[in-house]
């Protein structure tokens, strides 16, 4: 993990800041490469301007380092036509020269050259494919031609080798320069790609995330707050006395939801200090009150708690919440006030328990909206798993058994089961 963090950080502070680091490395590569192909080609016979382009040409060679990822296929295109001189004009020779090497050396032998491979990794790695595969074989040709080139190069001679060893090395040595730098290119876009696709999908998954909050924060109380006012609107003229309360629980629901979502967005702000805490299973009182002002019959005895340890985490103590929230929020939704509602919060040694069920009536062909897709997702993203559907609803206080719909989510708290 350190080293992937360290990884992650020297990538981070080149991508900030692609001309120092590229700059630094041109610089460290012409202080190892430029003194010996200097050396060769100022003391070939050549006439000096001849001299002076090629030494030009070399320099030029490193300078494009400094420009391989803000203009990889132009440093490419630029960097191919001056090996395409290397490999186009004589050996070099002279006294010097043979008294260094033993045999005349062609150009495209130098270090340097091996700049080639670097800007062939640039193309790949920051185009696309269309450009990395035009530069692959641009890179193929320019291959061959070297290898027709050296073919029958004195210099082999001054190797301990024979010139069919020398002949059967040359090929697979200058696909290698041409093919690893352009597969290590391709490896690092790939990758890139994928850390991009992570992030983008860890982007969605805190939209969605946020998504939800807001519509279990909004959507139960807008239920609550609707549910209340059509109450008061149909006993305005019969009981005038019921409307100034029901007015009073509007606002205050209306207050509830506006903390709640300041607390929500407080949480997108890291700056953000008074954060109001997440709700827990000992808030469920309160929620389930004002369900109940609202016209629902709940019947809630509280959290039953079969474990040795009373103490619910706080993840799956707040995915319990949302569920009963949820749920609740539904039932106002599409059964309406005047619905007995059972909600059941079981604290099991390794898990949660947690049943909410009332006798509205079966919903048939069930499609599932953001509001169960939502608590689906909550609760498989702690381990768990949540089924929902029709059944047969028992009145605790009434007997008798009606019809209708429930909501069960298993919620891990990471206990030990017995």
């Amino acid at each position: 993990m350190r080293g992937s963090l360290g990884t992650e950080r020297v990538e981070s502070w080149q991508r900030s800041r692609p001309w120092l680091a590229d700059g630094l490395l041109a610089v460290a590569l012409g202080v190892l490469l430029i003194p010996s192909g200097v050396g060769v080609l100022a003391s070939a016979p050549w006439p000096l301007p001849a001299r002076a382009a090629l030494i030009a040409g070399l320099v030029a060679l490193h300078i494009l380092v400094v420009f391989r990822r803000v203009r990889p296929r132009a440093t490419f295109v630029a960097g191919s036509a001056v090996l395409a001189a290397f490999v186009c004009i004589p050996d070099a020779t002279g006294p010097q020269v043979t008294q260094t090497y033993g045999a005349p050396v062609p150009v495209v032998l130098l270090p340097s050259s091996i700049i080639f491979c670097v800007l062939l990794y640039s193309v790949a790695a920051h185009r696309g494919s269309t450009d990395s595969y035009r530069a692959l074989a641009v890179a193929a040709v320019g291959g061959l031609l070297v290898v027709v080139r050296l073919w029958n190069a004195e210099a082999a001679a001054q190797l301990p080798l024979s010139m069919g060893l020398w002949r059967a090395m040359l090929i697979p040595v200058v696909a290698a320069f041409v093919v690893v730098p352009w597969q290590l290119g391709r490896l690092r876009q790939v990758r890139a790609r994928y850390l991009e696709a992570m992030a983008d999908r860890a982007l969605a998954d805190e939209r969605r995330r946020i998504a939800g909050e807001l519509h279990d924060v909004v959507s139960h109380s807008l239920a609550v707050m609707v549910s209340q006012a059509e109450g008061a609107r149909m006993l305005a003229d019969r009981k005038p006395g019921v409307v100034v309360p029901a007015l009073d629980r509007i606002a205050t629901t209306g207050q509830e939801a506006m903390h709640g979502m300041r607390a929500l967005l407080d949480t997108l702000d890291p700056d953000a200090r008074d954060r109001a805490p997440q709700p827990t299973p000992a808030d469920l009182d309160a929620l389930l009150d004002r369900a109940r002002r609202a016209g629902l019959d709940i019947h809630w005895d509280g959290i039953d708690s079969t474990a040795t340890d009373a103490d619910i985490p706080a993840a799956p103590g707040l995915v319990a919440y949302r569920v009963v929230q949820e749920s609740v929020t539904n039932v106002l939704k599409h059964a309406g006030p005047q619905t007995s509602v059972t909600v059941v919060v079981r604290r099991e040694p390794a898990e949660l328990v947690v049943e909410v069920a009332d006798d509205g009536g079966p919903i048939l062909d069930v499609t599932p909206g953001r509001g169960l897709l939502g608590m689906r997702e909550r609760v498989e993203a702690v381990g768990g798993r949540l089924t929902y559907g029709r059944h047969t609803f028992r009145r605790p206080h009434q007997g008798g058994d009606v019809s209708g719909f429930a909501v069960r989510a298993h919620i891990p708290t990471g206990g030990v089961a017995s």
